[in-house]
């Protein structure tokens, strides 16, 4: 898999994690916080990891053979 699909499944995760959490700001309870924290936060840091991964894919490609230059 290339870097664009990484990117995709990277922001479909964030954005995934930020509509749980902007749901879970409606009605305030300890809850809603519980769902916040699992079903809002998880997605979200999946995301920024994949995000990551993708600009290390990314890099790695525009090295040429994909071994860190040092």
């Amino acid at each position: 898999m290339n870097a664009h699909v990484w990117v995709k499944r990277a922001l479909l995760l964030i954005i995934i994690g930020l509509i749980v959490q902007l749901f879970c700001l409606i009605h305030v309870t300890p809850g809603s916080f519980m769902v916040f924290a699992l079903a809002g936060v998880g997605p979200m840091l999946l995301g920024f990891a994949a995000f990551v991964y993708a600009m290390a894919l990314a890099r790695a490609r525009t090295t040429g053979d994909g071994h860190d230059e040092r």
